[in-house]
């Protein structure tokens, strides 16, 4: 029997096949088979794995673009020591810029890939050895982003691409337990409710709590004339406008 490819298993609302060549798609299958493998803890391990990577990358990426941009500079400033003419502090400041930026280019992707290598070789479980067989050096970042998501929430980790739809890229996220969440007492729904949840509810506690002001029927629109007997708590609540008339008598 021959080997089923990744159209024969995917649905024809599937929008990944708009966006993504056959190459492409059979790399997503790859990972998401090993990754879904993966356990919590085995996830907390290569997000740190990748954390470091990306930042020593991105040190020793940064420290090659200084030294490029600044080697014009010290060549003829303090190596031959004969600065040309007219020129301040950064001579040649356009050759010093594409020097830098050619070793942004180059380092990083020299260096990442160095470090990606040097990785695969030191992984020995075979679980996290498929993983990162699935990886490319070129987005290291993009991973480390992903795991430190789906470490702390399982609800970011990968769905199986076969089985994607348009609702799952395009349609809004709910978290179904999320109402249980927020309606429980506050000491235990804490570590979930987010800072728009308490200042709704902050809200309508301060709504429940405001006195009722009288109000009178067949007011003028700048009630002038109707007398005022707001008790002095009400009054905290008038309107800058209400404090102004009322002075003003």
């Amino acid at each position: 029997m021959s080997k089923e490819t990744p159209s024969m298993s995917t649905s024809r609302d599937n929008p990944l096949f708009d966006k993504l060549n056959p190459q492409q798609i059979q790399a997503s299958i790859k990972f998401y088979e090993a990754d879904h493998e993966l356990t919590h803890e085995e996830r907390l391990k290569i997000t740190q794995d990748l954390q470091y990577m990306v930042g020593k990358s991105n040190i020793v990426t940064l420290g090659a673009t200084i030294a490029g941009s600044l080697s014009p500079t010290v060549y003829y400033r303090y190596i031959k020591k004969q600065v040309p003419a007219g020129a301040r502090f950064i001579v040649y400041p356009g050759l010093s810029f594409f020097l830098g930026l050619g070793n942004l280019f180059l380092v990083n992707n020299m260096y990442g890939r160095y470090q990606f290598n040097q990785k695969q070789n030191e992984v020995h479980d075979p679980k996290l050895q498929r993983v990162w067989d699935s990886m490319d050096y070129r987005t290291l970042a993009i991973f480390y982003i992903y795991y430190l998501r789906s470490s702390a929430d399982p609800n970011a980790i990968m769905k199986d691409p076969r089985s994607i739809t348009r609702e799952d890229i395009y349609g809004v996220k709910v978290d179904p337990n999320m109402a249980e969440k927020v309606n429980q007492p506050k000491d235990t729904y804490s570590e979930y409710a987010t800072r728009w949840n308490e200042i709704r509810q902050e809200e309508v506690k301060h709504e429940q709590e405001l006195p009722e002001i009288k109000k009178y029927d067949n007011d003028d629109i700048f009630d002038f004339d109707k007398p005022r007997t707001e008790t002095s708590d009400q009054e905290d609540h008038q309107s800058a406008w209400d404090k102004i008339r009322s002075s003003s008598r």
